[in-house]
This record gives C-alpha cells, sequence and structure tokens, in this order.
C-alpha cells in the first residue's frame, strides 16, 4: 500500500514538473490595420493613445551611424520590399489616372520585429473606396507573414512613403 502511495505521488510531482516547465506560448495577435477613410471613429480613438511617446522611431537622422545601423537598414529594406509586394498587387484596381499612387504607412513593431499596428493613407485624390477596401484585404491577408527581421530593446515604428506604379 506504501508503494503505491509512492508511486501515486511521484506521478504527481513529475505531472506538476511537466506542468510547471511547460513552454509559455506568447499570444501574438493579428497586426491591427488602421485607416481613417475606412474607419474614421477607430482611426480617432487610435490617434488618442499618443502611440509615438510609446513607439519610437528606430532609425534617428539625428544618430544614424552607416556602419553601425547598415544591417538594420538592410533588414528594413526587405520588410518595405514585401510591403510593396502587397501594394503593387495587381488584384487592386485604382480605377484612378495617376501614373503612380502613392501611400504613406506608419508602422508600430514590438521589440521583435512583429506589426502591432499598421496605418496606411492613400494621398491621391479620387481614389474610390473599393480600391481601398481591396488594400485592406490584402492587408489583412499578409500581414501576419511579414516581419521587420529588426530585434530591437524597445518597440519601435517605421514610417514609410511609398509610389507603387498604377498599372490600371
Amino acid at each position: 500500500m506504501k508503494t503505491n502511495l509512492n508511486t501515486k505521488l511521484l506521478l504527481v510531482l513529475i505531472l506538476i514538473g511537466f506542468i510547471g516547465c511547460k513552454e509559455i506560448k506568447q499570444d501574438k495577435s493579428d497586426p491591427i490595420i488602421v485607416n481613417k477613410v475606412l474607419n474614421s471613429e477607430y482611426s480617432i480613438n487610435f490617434n488618442k493613445q499618443n502611440l509615438d511617446s510609446i513607439y519610437p522611431k528606430l532609425l534617428n537622422p539625428k544618430t544614424f551611424d552607416f556602419e553601425k545601423d547598415s544591417v538594420t537598414v538592410d533588414k528594413i529594406r526587405t520588410y518595405q520590399n514585401a510591403i510593396t509586394d502587397i501594394f503593387s498587387s495587381d488584384k487592386i484596381k485604382w480605377n484612378n489616372t495617376d501614373s503612380t499612387i502613392n501611400i504613406l504607412t506608419r508602422v508600430y513593431f514590438d521589440n521583435s520585429g512583429n506589426i502591432e499596428y499598421f496605418t496606411f493613407k492613400v494621398t491621391n485624390p479620387n481614389i474610390p473606396l473599393t480600391a481601398t477596401k481591396k488594400l485592406n484585404e490584402l492587408l489583412e491577408k499578409n500581414l501576419t507573414k511579414i516581419q521587420s527581421g529588426v530585434k530591437h530593446n524597445t518597440k519601435y515604428q517605421i514610417c514609410s512613403n511609398y509610389k507603387i506604379k498604377n498599372i490600371n
């Protein structure tokens, strides 16, 4: 009987050990996409958060050092190319006569390079709402696959201006 009790106690301790040593998974949520045209109320509330104080710019022109920051620049360029691929999708019918489509982005990352917030604005006048909605859909579908590749000691932001050739 004592052996049976010791066996049960040993199994309980082993089970507690496995539970205690179990890898804690970080809950990685999908990026939040913000666009004033598609959701003006959310955009207003989003701006009230003052994220610029929480997410400093990753590269500061005042402290930029080409040798020290060249790897970071290369990673950002790779990230921007992936975003350009989304923006350049032939699935978006811009229905606009402009030769280029201009898109401003401000993207907020966690310190591991995962996108937390992605804000965008198409600056061309007369872009139809359907094109902005399609762009938003493509972002929702693809942003979880993209990282900046930059690990940093704090959260950070990257601002970009994309000029996409209009093939419509």
